[in-house]
């Protein structure tokens, strides 16, 4: 299950700090970096991830009738270990793409 506490009245507003919850993995805070409603947003990993350089972007696109997501996100493992920063983005894709495939059931 994925939780989000945001510390802002607009938990998607530049410069807004989230803790995200998210079972197996520690609890971290991401900061928005850019923000652009309905259109686009980034951030960063500023506390709490057991990975260095943790960015993401979200554009979002649709014609009012289906909507369109391309997410990135870019780190680099605190630990130079084999294949460990391929399960490191295993990890992080899993409950993503769960979030998003429940959200989409809801709608």
């Amino acid at each position: 299950m994925l939780e989000v506490f945001c510390r802002d009245a607009d938990k998607n507003g530049l410069g807004s700090v989230r803790l995200i919850k998210s079972f197996p993995t520690p609890a971290f805070e991401e900061i928005i970096k850019a923000y652009e409603p309905n259109k686009f947003i980034a951030y960063e990993i500023s506390k709490g991830s057991p990975i260095k350089n943790h960015n993401g972007e979200l554009h979002f696109s649709g014609d009012g009738e289906t909507s369109k997501l391309v997410y990135t996100i870019s780190f680099e493992p605190k630990v130079n270990i084999p294949m460990w920063g391929k399960l490191l983005s295993s990890l992080i894709e899993k409950p993503i793409r769960n979030g998003l495939k429940r959200y989409a059931e809801q709608l």
